[in-house]
């Protein structure tokens, strides 16, 4: 790929490596733990958590435990955690990666209009990132992709 040359540019190349590095990530973890991912829970407290917050394992496809590498069949997480990383199966993770690339598609479209990009480019006013987005004639990147590239940690030094 050639050097970017618009702040889009940036902003898709990031995206591009992001996703291309989650996917593969993805396809790894699919091939040698098979998604879908369950979580089982139970009441009593792992061993270094809090007694409130209840302890869990991950499953795998195959009803194997993840992440169990004494093989004691012991639920070793928290309850919330294996919940959590159940709910980010390969799967789940594949499916959000086609979604954003769709997104970026859609958004370079023929027929298509971001209404962000209409007219004007627009700015993050806001220091800190929370979205203030107003126009300004500076060769700025769309917010859209500027905001779903922070979902694959775009950092305002990268801006």
């Amino acid at each position: 790929m050639n050097q970017p040359t618009t702040p889009d540019e940036n902003v898709l190349a990031f995206l591009d490596h992001a996703i291309t590095a989650t996917e593969e990530a993805a396809r790894a973890a699919h091939a040698t733990d098979p998604a879908p991912w369950e979580a089982a829970t139970g009441k009593s407290p792992t061993h270094d958590h809090d007694h409130d917050a209840g302890n869990g394992l991950l499953i795998n496809a195959a009803n194997e435990p993840l992440w169990d590498c004494e093989q004691s069949g012991t639920l070793c997480m928290t309850a919330a955690a294996s919940i959590h990383a159940a709910l980010h199966d390969p799967e789940a993770v594949l499916r959000r990666c086609t979604a954003d690339r769709k997104l970026i598609a859609l958004h370079h479209s023929d027929g298509f209009e971001c209404p962000a990009c209409a007219g004007e480019p627009w700015v993050d006013e806001d220091s800190e990132g929370n979205g203030e987005w107003t126009r300004s004639s500076i060769n700025a990147p769309c917010p859209t992709l500027v905001v779903l590239a922070e979902g694959y940690g775009w950092a305002e030094d990268a801006r």
